[in-house]
């Protein structure tokens, strides 16, 4: 099975989903948040790899690992450094598109607001 990994970090908490591909509407299989410490880009991104190991050894596939962070400067290095690992077809999206994406896979029924 295919699975997206949505990754977003808010302060100093970062929080992980495992989300079925579009085909399979968007369920969510799997999602968990962990506090950030000091070495935080090095634990993020060991997670982050760790995750993606452990799916394809489950026999599932990670078709793609999404990145969402407020500070574009510690995104673009994270994203590099899990490529780096293997993790195959990592991006870098912007709030607004995560949560759109997060929406559309609610249904036509989902209504989103945003405050900074």
């Amino acid at each position: 099975m295919d699975v997206v990994l949505g990754v977003a970090v808010t302060g100093r908490v970062a929080r992980l989903a495992l989300i079925g591909s579009s085909a399979s509407s968007g369920q969510v299989f799997d999602e968990y948040a962990f506090d950030l410490t000091d070495n935080a880009s090095t634990d993020l991104a060991d997670t982050i790899v760790g995750t993606y190991r452990a799916v394809g050894d489950s026999g599932n596939r990670v078709a793609a690992t999404r990145l969402c962070l407020p500070d574009a400067s510690e995104a673009e290095p994270l994203r590099q450094t899990v490529s780096s690992a293997g993790v195959q077809n990592v991006d870098v999206v912007a709030e607004t598109e995560a949560a759109a994406a997060l929406a559309r896979s609610v249904g036509a029924d989902a209504a989103l607001l945003l405050a900074d």
